[in-house]
Order: C-alpha cells, then sequence, then structure tokens
C-alpha cells in the first residue's frame, strides 16, 4: 500500500475551518481573517480532516495519533480553494511494549493552490494497535 495515493479532493479555507482550527488548537473562537487575507498556520490540520485521507486502515482495534508534521511553502489564504492529494508513504510494523503489537501508517497530504502550485503539505503518523497484546 505504501505510495497508494488518494483522489485529488478540492478544500476550501473558509471560516468554518478557521474556526474549528482556532477551537481546536487555542481551546477558543477567535478573529477570523478577511478573505484574501492570511489564515493561522494550524488551520492546515482542519483542512486536513476534509481530505479523506488515506491511512485510516481498520486493521487493529485501537489506533492512536503519534505525530503531524506541517511544511508550508507559503502563508495560506481565507477564500481560497486548494487541491488535496493524500498518500500512504510509510508503514511500519512495531512489537512489544506499553501497546504490544502495532502498525505505524505515515499518511502525506499535499495541497497545491490553482496554479498546481505547492502551498503546503502535512504528514500524519497513526499507530493501530492491540490493547490486549500490551504489558505494564
Amino acid at each position: 500500500m505504501v505510495g497508494n495515493t488518494g483522489t485529488p479532493t478540492e478544500v476550501v479555507v473558509d471560516a468554518g475551518t478557521v474556526r474549528r482550527a482556532q477551537e481546536t488548537f487555542l481551546g477558543k473562537v477567535g478573529v477570523v481573517p478577511s478573505v484574501g487575507e492570511r489564515v493561522p498556520s494550524y488551520t492546515l490540520a482542519a483542512l486536513g480532516a476534509d481530505t479523506g485521507m488515506l491511512g485510516e486502515l481498520d486493521v487493529l482495534p485501537s489506533s492512536l495519533l503519534v505525530s503531524n508534521e506541517w511544511t508550508l511553502e507559503r502563508p495560506i489564504l481565507l477564500g481560497e480553494a486548494l487541491t488535496a492529494r493524500s498518500r500512504i508513504a510509510d508503514i511500519a510494523e512495531k512489537f512489544g511494549g506499553r501497546f504490544g503489537y502495532g502498525i505505524h501508517v505515515r499518511t502525506e497530504v499535499d495541497f497545491r493552490d490553482a496554479k498546481d502550485e505547492l502551498v503546503a503539505q502535512s504528514s500524519t503518523t497513526l499507530m493501530y494497535y492491540d490493547p490486549s497484546g500490551g504489558r505494564e
């Protein structure tokens, strides 16, 4: 599955996306920029939820977010439409430890503008595991 890509998805950077990101990262909704103005970089996390990212496998009963990483090539602007394309970048097995047997899946998403220029990338690693095999 490594290297598999998802269908390109259009995501729009709208006020609702910014508010969702603010609530998640700040615990409250703040001022939303005007159309054409920069949005906070953490808005990328809220956009990622709209991409139908690959890597959401149903292979083991539990999952845990291991890491998120964002790279911005330029500011993201309120009102712009971006094309998001996800791909499975890596899958690795983990043995033993507190969570028992686990599978780490790293998914990357590229966000491109109307000129097909890279605006931002996100990388998410999820660990799927079976808690029955864990140890204290």
